[in-house]
């Protein structure tokens, strides 16, 4: 798969080794729930498009964070009786279209919605002096 992949000259690590490359496959209609990636991610549209919305990652408290990485919010339907600081958080949001590239910067929410059959691949190894950041997860007690 990735010899059909091309790396983003001076953006992209040129080697593009096959764990730092994510093929999404998916019928209209498929969710990712509201959560966070521990490194920073190139989300590349190929086929199809995507209704995306992200929270920045200093608004962590109120997406309320679930086991770490996800969030208790419905973010396609958020009840803001059982979530309200969610109702104060700052929500980006737009449509990926085939072609398009999204940087979604590590720590930072984001919820992703296939509106039509999707194929996108996400790139994870970013070509920079000072090397990949890498969000170690928080530590979580109980089960919540």
């Amino acid at each position: 798969m990735t010899r059909d992949i091309r790396p983003v000259p001076g953006v992209i690590d040129p080697a593009l080794l096959p764990e730092t490359v994510t093929l999404l496959l998916g019928p209209a209609g498929t969710v990712t729930g509201l959560h966070h990636d521990n490194m920073n991610i190139l989300l590349c549209q190929v086929m199809g498009r995507k209704h995306v919305r992200l929270v920045p990652s200093y608004q962590r408290t109120r997406v309320y964070p679930r086991g770490g990485t996800y969030s208790h919010v419905d973010a396609a339907q958020p009840d803001l009786d059982q979530h309200p600081s969610y109702g104060q958080a700052t929500v980006l949001e737009g449509v990926l279209q085939p072609g398009d590239a999204l940087l979604v910067p590590v720590g930072w929410w984001h919820w992703v919605q296939a509106l039509d059959i999707s194929a996108t691949v996400s790139l994870h190894h970013f070509q920079v002096p000072s090397g990949n950041h890498y969000l170690h997860p928080p530590l979580v007690r109980g089960t919540d």
